[in-house]
């Protein structure tokens, strides 16, 4: 059985923590994050309950509304209850994404993302950061993969992390790198399909930007390597495996381990 889509797949984030202030980082993010969630559950629940312990005055405003119009805005407010914690939750979402966002803005600043070959030693600088941007990821998207719709796992957290995605691309169901990505309009990636920009050869990390270019399918389970690009309107048959640095030609079809035109 497949696992459920919007729970178990996503950007691509494992890593380890290269030093305890990235833990700092995360906990920061989770606290600055729930403090509007915080807020908005104090505002439904006095809503629920009539109640204001803190008399905040523009509270004191919405709970008059709320008795004037009577007992059935109370019982509206119960009926939304359920959407009420998905609207809590896709908040700590947004806001753990910015936090993310900005902090790995700060941890490009410190050390821009390079391609290349390093070694796997966390005094390599590039080693090091790949790890610290990958940590710095990890709490929105772990917040996101609770989430029971998809909405913000389509090309917004993407972008938004690192990764470039075009418009009306199919990705839901795979496992995608959230940088050094490029997957362009149009293209349709297959359930469990892995696109990588980084690899562990031996004792070495290797990052090379991967791209899928315009309305190429990516068939399902296919594993593309670092470097690789799919050119446009390429078809790539299922379980291929596009070795590191293919250039798929545009219109062609690949299929194999390792995939060959076919």
């Amino acid at each position: 059985m497949a696992p459920p889509n919007t729970f178990k797949m996503g950007p691509l984030v494992n890593g380890v923590f290269p030093s305890k202030w990235y833990v700092l980082l995360v906990l920061f993010n989770m606290w600055i994050s729930a403090i509007p969630v915080a807020i908005f559950a104090y505002v439904y629940i006095g809503l629920l309950f009539d109640w204001n312990p803190m008399h905040v005055i523009f509270m004191n405003f919405i709970l008059g509304i709320i008795n004037l119009l009577g007992v059935w805005a109370r019982i509206v407010s119960w009926l939304l209850f359920p959407f009420a914690l998905l609207v809590g939750l896709y908040i700590y979402a947004f806001l753990g994404i910015k936090v993310a966002k900005a902090c790995l803005a700060i941890e490009t600043w410190r050390h821009p993302v390079r391609e290349g070959t390093f070694p796997r030693d966390f005094s390599n600088p590039d080693y090091y950061h790949f790890h610290a941007r990958r940590v710095l990821k990890k709490f929105p998207v772990w917040v996101l993969g609770v989430v029971p719709f998809p909405w913000m796992k389509r090309s917004y957290v993407y972008n938004q992390l690192g990764a470039t995605i075009g418009k009306d691309v199919g990705l839901l169901d795979s496992w995608t790198d959230a940088e050094l990505v490029t997957i362009e309009s149009g293209a349709l990636l297959g359930r469990a399909t892995v696109i990588t920009s980084h690899a562990f050869v031996e004792n070495m990390l290797v990052l090379r930007r991967t791209c899928v270019k315009k309305g190429a399918i990516v068939g399902e389970r296919v594993r593309v390597l670092p470097g690789a690009t799919i050119g446009e309107m390429a078809t790539i048959a299922a379980k291929s495996v596009i070795r590191f640095g293919e250039q798929v030609p545009d219109g062609a079809t690949f299929a194999g381990n390792p995939a060959e035109i076919m």
